[in-house]
């Protein structure tokens, strides 16, 4: 490793050190760049990412939580059952006669609104970590979002989970979540 680094080092210092493209001010050596030599290592530049096939990302319809006004008289509602579910499911207020996702989903754990994504689902390495540095901006947390039609990717600051169809949160007893109140 050290002779490569030698080989490496010794190859620029012959490259932009002799042949005239130093000039001495003061005894500090310093290299002149021409315009021609950056624009082609720009174009190697491109090439080579053009060669990764890199996709874009696509854009992320995204729905988050937003706290909304409770109601002045004080009555409040709560989803019975909690339900989440996937993005064909609709959002609302859960009754027993008609079962909903809950759109006001907060988790006892970690005191945090949800947000939910619809048409993504979660990647495998998606971890407690990643979560609790990345919530609740939604940029950096696309990075972990596969696409999923029919799925929703529901996240916290300390848990998380991709669904597709309608289930009710309290068969998970791992999940922490409650409907915070229509």
């Amino acid at each position: 490793m050290a002779d490569d680094i030698d080989d490496l080092l010794a190859e620029v210092e012959s490259e932009y050190l002799s042949g005239g493209k130093t000039t001495c001010s003061k005894g500090k050596p310093s290299i002149k760049k021409s315009k021609g030599d950056h624009s082609s290592r720009t174009d190697e530049l491109n090439d080579l990412l053009d060669d990764l096939k890199i996709e874009p990302i696509p854009e992320i319809k995204h729905k988050v939580i937003i706290s909304e006004p409770l109601n002045k008289s004080g009555n409040y509602s709560k989803c019975m059952p909690t339900c989440i579910g996937g993005s064909n499911d609709t959002i609302g207020l859960s009754t027993a006669l008609e079962k909903k996702c809950c759109s006001r989903l907060r988790c006892t754990h970690c005191d945090f609104n949800l947000i939910m994504v619809d048409d993504r689902a979660w990647h495998k390495s998606t971890d407690y970590l990643f979560l609790r540095n990345n919530m609740p901006d939604i940029d950096k947390m696309k990075t972990k979002l596969v696409v999923r039609k029919g799925g929703r990717a529901y996240a916290c600051q300390c848990q998380f989970r991709s669904v597709t169809d309608l289930a009710d949160i309290r068969q998970d007893t791992s999940l922490k979540w409650v409907c915070g109140k229509h």
